[in-house]
């Protein structure tokens, strides 16, 4: 009986750690954070408001008028200029019937880095610009750097816009490159920032309003699920940022709140391994608003005249509250994830010890990948065989 309770008590300890998420960061790290899980919290939001305005039912379209790209349908309206560079210029909601940017903000689309050299869309050259159908493609060129890229929109008759961007190695030399992408700023459902909450994806879900940068990696234990959403409860509803990509890569998923335009800094905490943070955190505002972004922080290695496609990506403008994004992002896993059945080996061990590789803590980059796709179901293996 002793040893049992003794057991039980070993258990609660451990998982007490897991909840306050002391393991992930040293006391010293916390310091230079200035972050407070008591000020955090695990808050659950205000009952989100009833709609007042139900959108009237819209046919999906997709148009270019003077460089302007709009799609449009029952739930949104969102315009993306091709000039003087590209970026989201609107994301209106019908349902709270209010942009989702801060107003006379434009959000940009991407970020880039080839060889360790940031380029963003400003660096783009917009080649062109066509509408078929639903769809929306921009084709850009980067000269100076040897590289040309394409950025597809397209709509249907859901709340969900998807998102496609690729990039070609033009060099004659192999290039390291690491993505930004999806990437939206000054986001603000309303014109109030601080009625504006956040699922953020940090182990189990985070759920607050409180300004904060937070990142945390898909791929290791501090990163769930490849979902951001912000919503105003005040208003009933919000939008939702996603990746689509069934292949474990790892991302670095970034949140970045501010509720005025006053320069303080506002509390950071990343508890991930130091190679997949997001070190150019100058290119996260300081002005008010909401920054979600997704970081492919282990480089894609492209060959000469090679093309990098990245997993879809999708924003989704919705009524209601996070709960809309969770129910969403379940319906695109159920189209691919099928429950396994447990391996009779795994079944009679007793425990098992669950390491990187010899590489360590960039086991992802030096052991975990071949051709660029994760080969970690190829390695599991019983201990010792």
């Amino acid at each position: 009986m002793k040893n049992r309770m003794g057991l039980i008590a070993i258990v609660v300890f451990f998982f007490s750690i897991i909840a306050v998420g002391t393991y992930a960061v040293s006391a010293e790290q916390s310091a230079k954070m200035d972050f407070s899980f008591g000020r955090m919290g695990a808050g659950i939001p205000p009952v989100t408001a009833a709609l007042k305005v139900k959108p009237e039912t819209m046919t999906p379209v997709v148009k270019l008028d003077n460089g302007i790209i709009t799609l449009e349908n029952t739930h949104y309206r969102i315009k993306l200029q091709a000039a003087p560079f590209l970026a989201f210029t609107s994301i209106y909601n019908k349902y709270t019937q209010t942009d989702s940017l801060v107003r006379d903000k434009v959000s940009r689309v991407f970020f880039i880095w080839v060889d360790g050299k940031r380029l963003e869309a400003k660096d783009f050259q917009v080649e062109g610009c066509r509408v078929s159908g639903n769809k929306a493609t921009v084709s850009l060129a980067c000269p100076a750097e040897k590289v040309n890229g394409t950025l597809s929109v397209s709509a249907d008759n859901s709340g969900e816009v998807s998102l496609g961007l690729s990039f070609v190695n033009l060099e004659k030399k192999e290039r390291e490159t690491k993505v930004l992408f999806p990437f939206f700023e000054y986001l603000s459902v309303g014109d109030n920032p601080k009625d504006n909450y956040y699922l953020f994806p940090y182990k189990g879900g985070w759920c607050g309003n409180e300004p904060y940068e937070l990142q945390a990696t898909y791929g290791n234990h501090p990163g769930s699920i490849q979902l951001v959403s912000i919503f105003n409860p005040n208003l009933g509803g919000g939008l939702y940022t996603r990746v689509e990509d069934n292949s474990g890569r790892p991302k670095t998923i970034i949140l970045k709140k501010k509720d005025s335009n006053l320069q303080e800094k506002v509390p950071f905490y990343a508890p991930l391994f130091p190679e997949n943070k997001l070190k150019d955190e100058d290119l996260l505002s300081q002005d008010k608003g909401t920054t979600i972004a997704f970081y492919y922080p282990v480089a894609y290695r492209l060959k000469p005249g090679a093309e990098l496609s990245l997993p879809r990506a999708v924003v989704g403008i919705h009524a209601g509250d996070f709960k809309v994004a969770l129910d969403s992002y379940r319906k695109w896993l159920h189209t691919w994830f099928k429950p396994l059945k447990t391996p009779q080996w795994y079944k009679d061990n007793f425990n098992d010890v669950v390491s990187h590789d010899i590489s360590g803590n960039t086991g992802f980059e030096k052991g975990f990948l071949k051709d660029n796709k994760i080969i970690l179901s190829e390695l599991v293996k019983p201990w010792m065989q």
